[in-house]
């Protein structure tokens, strides 16, 4: 029987979008703010186009979470702005 899925969601209270990476045959949550989303084009406004932003940049943001979440004792692994700008 297949595990079940986690769709990655938009949390209103938490402004962000929340998601799931599979890592090394584990689940490691992440979490990315809209305000971090809008850095990756024009602001959206219904939380269902905040998904579609992440999705749309799903294998740089799952990166990051599947870099950090084994050092991070698989907690939340939450995307910071440093994580998407490098060198910066």
């Amino acid at each position: 029987m297949a595990a079940d899925s986690f769709e990655p969601y938009h949390d209103d209270e938490a402004k962000g979008v929340l998601f799931e990476v599979a890592v090394y045959g584990r689940r490691a949550q992440g979490y990315i703010s809209c305000a971090l989303l809008a850095l990756f084009g024009a602001p959206v406004s219904p939380p269902e186009d905040w998904v579609s932003v992440y999705r749309r940049h799903r294998s740089v943001i799952d990166a990051v979470v599947a870099r950090r979440a084994p050092a991070e004792d698989w907690e939340t692994v939450m995307v910071r702005k440093a994580d998407l700008t490098p060198g910066r």
